[in-house]
């Protein structure tokens, strides 16, 4: 099914089916993933190109790293795309929400929160993550150690709170951060 939904030039460029790694290149990709989320996926993506699938215990999924086929699953043909029994799972614990809901649940949801994702708007987004990134490399000592999970985690913070509510919570960031880690 996949193979159909993404297109003929997909489907093409890997002759019908999806390349992805054997058993032992799939064991060692988590274990690389543990370490280097994102040098793990490069890696992949180097090998077996912009479209791959792969499987996680039981599950398999696929991973995309093409743009025009990210749109194609997201925007274009959502509904015949369907979460995963891991996603499905999740939901139990992060709720119904835009990521992990389907059918007309998603689409409500989806047309609620699109006029937050027009390009003009993302504009905006982007201009308050590029002043809360240079705002916290200031305060970066020179070869500091840093908690980098935790570095990005206020960043999150910081830009959801400014972006979403227009806010700054420059005063109480440590306690809210500390809330988090809690």
């Amino acid at each position: 099914m996949w193979e159909q939904m993404i297109g003929n030039g997909a489907s093409e460029q890997v002759g019908g089916k999806l390349p992805g790694p054997g058993l032992m290149e799939n064991v060692l990709f988590h274990l690389d993933f543990v370490d280097d989320q994102m040098g793990a996926y490069h890696d992949m993506f180097d090998e077996y190109g912009p479209v791959f699938r792969m499987w996680l215990g039981p599950y398999k999924f696929f991973a995309i790293a093409e743009p025009e086929l990210i749109e194609e699953v997201l925007l274009r043909k959502p509904m015949a795309f369907h979460k995963d029994a891991i996603s499905q799972e999740l939901g139990a614990l992060l709720g119904n929400g835009l990521l992990l809901s389907e059918g007309e649940h998603w689409r409500h949801q989806r047309k609620l929160i699109a006029p937050n994702l027009q390009p003009r708007q993302i504009e905006t987004y982007a201009e308050v993550m590029v002043d809360q990134t240079e705002r916290m490399i200031e305060k970066w000592g020179d070869r500091e150690v840093r908690r980098f999970d935790r570095d990005l985690q206020e960043i999150t913070l910081r830009v959801v709170v400014q972006t979403l509510f227009d806010l700054d919570l420059e005063h109480r960031i440590e306690t809210v951060a500390e809330a988090l880690d809690d």
